[in-house]
This record gives structure tokens, C-alpha cells and sequence, in this order.
């Protein structure tokens, strides 16, 4: 909550997120240190679908990604599997590629892959 003082002296309440307040930094990119599974934040999928990064035996290593869209539930089989052998993906940003073609038949309006990137790497402000 704010208190905003306007320049005709008229007092205003503003509930909500702090205006005064910055708000702490957030991390441009994941902490692939942490394997997973990350939490994958799109709007219809956030409930159950996640990601993160595997180790293989011969040193490689490549992120995943198991999507399953809310309605479906928590038991469900991914409906989406972005896993080798068919995707390979090293980085975040082919791993959103990799997604939002992948998604683009469910959605009525297919995302970019810089906003499924967001989707992976910032969590919504809304949830705190």
C-alpha cells in the first residue's frame, strides 16, 4: 500500500504493489546450477508442467522440458516431451524455441519465443 500525495494537496490510498518500494532484482537467466525441475510459468500450462537440465553419463548436458496443460491434472502424461533424442537443446533460449513451436497447435495465438522465455526465467509478479 501507498500513500501518494497529488499536487492539488487531494491524499490518495493505493493498494496494491509498493510504487515507493523498488522491487528486488530478479535474475536474467535460471540457476542451472539447480537441475531441476523448474517451474514452467505459462499461462494454462503453469500448474503442472516443468523443466530443467539432465547430466549423461558422457559429460553432456541438455535441458528438458514436460509440459502438461492444467486441465489435464497432476497425473497426467506430458502432453509435450522437448527431450533428446528428438530435441537437443544447451541453452535457455533454444529451449523456448523449442517450446513455442511446440505449443503454438494448443494456444490460439502461438507465443514468441522470448515470451516463453520469460515464462521459464521470471517468475509472475502476481505470485509473489
Amino acid at each position: 500500500m501507498d500513500v501518494l500525495e497529488h499536487t492539488d494537496s487531494v491524499w490518495e490510498i493505493v493498494y496494491g504493489p509498493s510504487y515507493t518500494r523498488a522491487p528486488q532484482p530478479r535474475p536474467a537467466e535460471p540457476d542451472l546450477t539447480r537441475g531441476g525441475p523448474h517451474p514452467f510459468w505459462a499461462p494454462g500450462w503453469e500448474k503442472h508442467s516443468t523443466w530443467g537440465y539432465e547430466s549423461e553419463p558422457s559429460g553432456q548436458t541438455h535441458l528438458y522440458a514436460q509440459l502438461i496443460p492444467n486441465q489435464d491434472g497432476p497425473d497426467a502424461e506430458p502432453r509435450i516431451w522437448i527431450t533428446p533424442p528428438r530435441h537437443v537443446v544447451q541453452n535457455v533460449d533454444e529451449l523456448a524455441d523449442a517450446i513455442a513451436a511446440a505449443i503454438a497447435p494448443y494456444e490460439p495465438v502461438a507465443p514468441p519465443a522470448v515470451v516463453v522465455k520469460r515464462w521459464l526465467t521470471v517468475r509472475p509478479m502476481s505470485w509473489g
